[in-house]
């Protein structure tokens, strides 16, 4: 992924969380106030095999990404996850 890319999708203020997979279960967040640090994570952690994920949005504090937390948008997106043979709600 280009930083181009990263960029584009995430807003211009406000904190930035990358994740990866925790092993126990979950995910183990880290933080950035720029987007060329959380980009320069992602490729790190990405480099050492480990499958890498990024918020959406950015935060008004680097605490949790729960939705009273959310500060800024500038992307429209759909999560859509499916399971053959098991209902969603």
């Amino acid at each position: 992924m280009s930083f181009d890319f990263f960029a584009s999708t995430l807003p211009d203020t406000g904190f930035y969380c990358i994740g990866t997979l925790n092993p126990a279960g979950g995910f183990k967040h880290r933080w950035f106030d720029n987007k060329e640090k959380a980009y320069e994570h992602a490729l790190y952690m990405d480099e050492t095999g480990e499958t890498v994920y990024f918020a959406q949005g950015s935060f008004k504090e680097p605490t949790n990404r729960k939705s009273e937390n959310a500060a800024h948008f500038c992307t429209f997106f759909l999560d859509i996850d499916c399971e053959i043979g098991r209902a969603h709600v």
